[in-house]
């Protein structure tokens, strides 16, 4: 829920921060009116898509950009893609100095883009899921169902992980170690969505279309890459992520992780203390450079992202299921 205008005093820390995407936020049109800005501007400080904003939010009249977003719009003129994206509607792509240069923007003009607290993680879809595949394979047995089961026991389990940290989160208490478990349950979750689910779940439908790339939108899916980049960062190639061009990491221009901080203990620089979590890249020949890292943005998000594909394989196997109850 959006909070009033008495209680955005109590919420000054969490100024000019991408913390939380405007499409994830509650109560869209409220802070739309709050914020005097239209749907395309939400959208555009949101980084996605019109065509996104609008699926996530359910609703279909946009209306005209107004004064203010014009002028986010204009302000933005050189923030790749923004004019495209604002008279096409189409995707734009953030390579990883536009969002630096976005959250610079958004921190510059003071929006207001967090709640004060962080949601848990539903397991709707997964519940969903688990209930048609045990339907559906007890009427057509499959040799992949031992490897179904034992991915959906182990998504599960990551959710559980992952919703005690965002518990430890809202009482203050996330520490480093916390940072490096969170990162890896959500790999873990991706992972298994993307390359195991859909593929086991497409192999006992004989449905080559099904696939996790067609389930989630463009978006979406640069989103899911953006957390790969920290993955990789953070845990698999910290000395030599070099395969994510989108955001500036390729073997000629790559970095390297030097460090990773708690922005709570941040030390060299007060501008990161809108952040959860700060890496330190360094590259060859220049001075090292401070990434923010939002929990709700470039963990939460993404983690959401693939567990809502899973409505995809349930329908496609509860189509199937009343084919073969009818049978």
């Amino acid at each position: 829920m959006i909070r009033n205008d008495e209680k955005y005093t109590s919420m000054q820390e969490h100024l000019g921060t991408l913390k939380v995407p405007y499409a994830l936020m509650e109560d869209i049109s409220s802070l739309k009116n709050s914020l005097d800005i239209s749907y395309h501007g939400l959208a555009i400080l949101s980084g996605i898509s019109m065509s996104t904003f609008k699926r996530l939010n359910k609703f279909t009249y946009t209306g005209e950009p107004n004064a203010k977003t014009k002028k986010i719009i204009n302000d933005l003129q050189d923030f790749k893609g923004v004019k495209k994206y604002y008279k096409h509607s189409r995707k734009t792509q953030y390579s990883f100095r536009d969002r630096e240069h976005l959250e610079s923007y958004i921190k510059t003009n003071e929006f207001i883009l967090r709640e004060t607290q962080i949601d848990k993680i539903s397991n709707t879809s997964y519940i969903q899921l688990n209930d048609v595949t045990n339907g559906y394979l007890d009427l057509h047995p499959s040799a992949t169902a031992e490897q179904i089961f034992g991915a959906k026991v182990n998504i599960n389990y990551a959710i559980d992980n992952i919703n005690t940290i965002i518990t430890l989160t809202n009482r203050s208490e996330f520490k480093l170690d916390s940072w490096y478990q969170l990162v890896i349950k959500a790999d873990f979750i991706i992972d298994v969505v993307d390359k195991f689910l859909f593929k086991y779940v497409r192999e006992l439908l004989g449905d080559c279309n099904l696939s996790f790339k067609s389930a989630i939108t463009l978006d979406e899916a640069d989103t899911i890459e953006y957390f790969r980049l920290i993955r990789s960062l953070t845990l698999a190639h910290p000395m030599g992520t070099t395969s994510f061009p989108k955001f500036g990491f390729t073997q000629a221009t790559g970095r390297w992780l030097e460090d990773t901080w708690l922005s709570s203990s941040f030390k060299f620089d007060n501008a990161h203390r809108h952040s959860d979590v700060v890496l330190a890249l360094n590259k060859k020949g220049e001075p090292t450079h401070w990434h923010n890292i939002f929990l709700e943005r470039d963990i939460f998000w993404p983690v959401k992202i693939a567990l809502n594909s899973l409505d995809t394989l349930s329908l496609a196997l509860s189509k199937e299921l009343k084919k073969l109850s009818n049978y």
